[in-house]
């Protein structure tokens, strides 16, 4: 049965690479193709964790739509403006102590006055899901943050090193902290301190942007002890979602950001983090379920 998806009254079929909008402020999605790759990284990839591994096989049964960039600061207004949340209580940003709350800085100004075209950050898990739920309300469609599974399938695209771009990334195309330096992936010197405006870095094979540095991007997937200390993926061979508990304190998330070093924004990279923190460095974007 060919799958499709509904436009403006119009049903058209889910070929990948289709872009679609169901509203003036919702997110540009992409379909990415069904298929197969190997989640994880091989042991011989440098500055790899254990929690990248084992490496395994994983079906992507259908195509799913997905967010060509992250969700912006205008999109996240609109949620915000219709009352779908209080966003109020501050952010944590970045000091030589470590990690500080801040409580004049926001998902409107984090640690620069940012446009409509930045991607929204001092977002917690939480939050993500209130503004997924509206999201789905207001388009009768089903929209939900990306499993680890689909996250990583997307940002490879068929790849299978660290980075969609090769072995080694560069300022010009990802924002990221090349002041760090990390082993042999690092190809610049340039540090932003701050996210840039969706879509000023080259694309990847399926089209996205931005999958690689930027913001960090919450996942479905809750991070355990199981899952982290250690013990590294769950191994089970579709894409569904790792969430043992209703009650989950940490979420994993993806791609790394525009603090991180050129190692932490590897493919194959994994972080996590409180689910009711935000942070000057996590947004997210959304994935359509498709009929």
């Amino acid at each position: 049965m060919r799958k499709f998806v509904l436009v403006g009254g119009f049903l058209i079929f889910a070929i990948p690479g289709w872009a679609f909008q169901d509203c003036p402020h919702c997110p540009e999605m992409l379909v990415v193709p069904a298929g197969k790759y190997m989640m994880g990284t091989p042991e011989s990839e440098e500055r790899r964790k254990k929690r990248e591994g084992p490496r395994h096989e994983v079906t992507i049964a259908k195509p799913f739509a997905i967010g060509k960039y992250e969700v912006t600061v205008d999109e996240f207004k609109a949620f915000v403006k219709a009352g779908g949340r209080n966003m109020s209580g501050g952010c944590r940003y970045a000091t030589s102590d470590g990690w500080k709350m801040d409580a004049d800085l926001s998902w409107e100004y984090s640690v620069h006055r940012q446009t409509g075209r930045h991607p929204v950050q001092c977002v917690s898990w939480n939050d993500a899901q209130a503004y997924i739920a509206w999201l789905s309300k207001e388009t009768g469609k089903t929209y939900r943050l990306p499993t680890e599974a689909e996250w990583e399938y997307a940002v490879r695209a068929g790849t299978t090193g660290p980075f969609y771009f090769g072995d080694a990334i560069s300022p010009d195309q990802v924002n990221y902290n090349a002041h760090r330096r990390a082993g042999p992936y690092n190809k610049g010197s340039l540090y932003r301190g701050e996210a840039s405006r969706v879509g000023q870095f080259p694309a990847n094979e399926f089209g996205l942007h931005d999958m690689h540095g930027n913001v960090a991007e919450w996942v479905q997937d809750c991070a355990t002890k199981k899952t982290w200390k250690g013990y590294g993926y769950y191994t089970w061979q579709d894409a569904k979602a790792y969430e043992p508990r209703a009650d989950c304190r940490r979420h994993v998330v993806r791609g790394g950001s525009w603090y991180f070093s050129a190692s932490g924004t590897r493919s194959g990279y994994r972080g996590r983090v409180r689910t009711v923190r935000r942070y000057v460095t996590v947004g997210f974007r959304v994935v359509q379920t498709l009929p």
